[in-house]
């Protein structure tokens, strides 16, 4: 399926796709690992390679007896056809094999832009572009569990770096940097120690550490339940 176009094509959401039907990986720019390990369909490839010159060399052939090469579409209709190709998917109850698609989709949403003539169109705002932009740093959308994870553990450690030089009025024993490491790592469980007291900056990151701490760990949760559910 690697190279299959679905423009123009009509039910693409009452399409059934076999177990073993592939598409083309997405593909990393030369000289980088490939960390993405998601599939997509033709006309992202033909998107992409049109911008990008990395991804010249992946865009799908197109053999010259069957017409004119098609040119790319714009984000907003990429998006479209992966929203119909996911429902398939989720139809057939297959939530992993539907989570390339629901990505893919996302991304599309979020490379849209709107018209230079500031006419009505459905590519998004800034501000939902903002939004989606900070999704898909944290989490890859919600399927990208080592970016929560990863944000989490970053986020903790500077922290507990905070606490150890401007959180505490009566540091927890021994004072070190580990220890104040291990206080974080308690405060994003909300579970804190008595005979600690915290300075005025210490309480609000405490209480920032309270409400990323469970968001980012839930993000992680949503992350794999998506990849294991059936």
């Amino acid at each position: 399926m690697a190279d299959c176009r679905f423009e123009g094509a009509h039910n693409l959401d009452m399409l059934r796709l076999g177990a073993n039907a592939r598409f083309a990986p997405a593909h990393a720019p030369l000289g980088r690992l490939s960390w993405e390990g998601r599939q997509v369909i033709a006309e992202e490839r033909t998107w992409r390679g049109a911008r990008d010159r990395n991804w010249g060399w992946t865009k799908p052939p197109w053999p010259p007896n069957i017409g004119e090469t098609p040119g790319k579409l714009d984000p907003d209709q990429i998006a479209n056809l992966y929203r119909a190709l996911r429902k398939s998917r989720e139809d057939t109850k297959d939530e992993p094999g539907a989570a390339d698609f629901y990505y893919g989709e996302m991304e599309m949403r979020r490379r849209s832009r709107p018209p230079r003539d500031g006419a009505d169109s459905p590519s998004r705002g800034r501000a939902e572009r903002g939004i989606l932009t900070a999704y898909w740093l944290v989490s890859g959308y919600g399927l990208r569990a080592w970016r929560a994870i990863a944000w989490l553990a970053a986020l903790t450690a500077l922290l507990a770096f905070a606490f150890h030089t401007i959180g505490f009025a009566q540091p927890p024993r021994p004072v070190s940097y580990w220890t104040s490491l291990l206080y974080a790592f308690r405060a994003n469980l909300s579970l804190t120690d008595s005979n600690v007291q915290l300075t005025a900056w210490g309480q609000a990151l405490q209480g920032l550490l309270r409400l990323t701490g469970p968001v980012l760990l839930g993000l992680a949760l949503l992350a794999l339940r998506g990849r294991v559910r059936r």
